[in-house]
């Protein structure tokens, strides 16, 4: 398991540096043993609150940087197996994914937090773009493993619960696949969205910045995929 762990992280890191363009993250130096990212193995399905599961975790260390934005290199925590027996305080399962599928979209997930943090820095609001590009970085790398879906059918079981413009961070999960909508304007929407943040533009205004610098305008966009709410059955799929 801890060898594919490594495998899936070194996939994870050619995929979203060398291929899609993201700045690496900063090394934190001899903290962890070296100067590589740290990543630790540990049992998650009770590391929540209250109790709760979580597939990873990434945790802000050190400030390297506060101007224009804070920027802070992390560590990241990925669970030890994604059983299917595992359950959480409440006595629920602990996760919807299980086992090396788990491992591949959480590794992609919480890199892409580890990029955020330490290249192009941690806002203070607005955090909903931050799940919703690492959620979106799961169906990049992985397109096959559909954990990101369990989030989109609660969105679209009731989409007037979950408004774009909520900046709330749990709201970005349920939009993680607005994330293909970004890059059918340009591959590279996503990642000029972040080289604004990085700036010190806040998150909505970058991602509306970012359409721009690419040739179309938000609201056009975000209105011409509404209808994609109404297709069922085999039309949604």
């Amino acid at each position: 398991y801890v060898d594919e762990c490594i495998r899936t992280l070194e996939h994870v890191y050619r995929a979203e540096i060398d291929t899609l363009g993201y700045l690496p993250p900063p090394s934190d130096g001899v903290d962890g043993g070296n100067g590589a990212i740290d990543v630790y193995v540990r049992d998650l399905s009770q590391a929540g609150p209250s109790g709760s599961s979580l597939y990873g975790v990434t945790t802000l260390d050190k400030i390297i940087s506060s101007s224009p934005i804070d920027r802070y290199t992390t560590w990241m925590d990925v669970d030890n197996n994604f059983a299917e027996a595992d359950r959480d305080a409440s006595g629920r399962p602990a996760y919807a994914t299980f086992g090396i599928d788990a491992l591949h979209v959480t590794c992609a997930h919480e890199f892409h937090h580890v990029i955020q943090n330490g290249r192009y820095g941690l806002a203070t609001s607005q955090l909903m773009f931050y799940e919703l590009s690492s959620t979106w970085m799961e169906l990049r790398i992985w397109p096959e493993v559909r954990d990101w879906a369990i989030y989109t059918n609660e969105l679209f079981a009731e989409p007037e619960q979950w408004p774009f413009s909520d900046p709330a961070a749990i709201n970005g999960y349920v939009w993680g696949w607005y994330g293909n909508v970004m890059q059918n304007v340009s591959a590279n929407t996503m990642r000029t969205a972040w080289e604004k943040i990085g700036l010190g533009i806040r998150p909505a205004q970058a991602v509306v910045d970012a359409y721009s610098q690419h040739g179309a305008a938000f609201t056009d966009v975000f209105c011409s995929q509404l209808p994609i709410f109404y297709q069922t059955g085999s039309r949604g799929q």
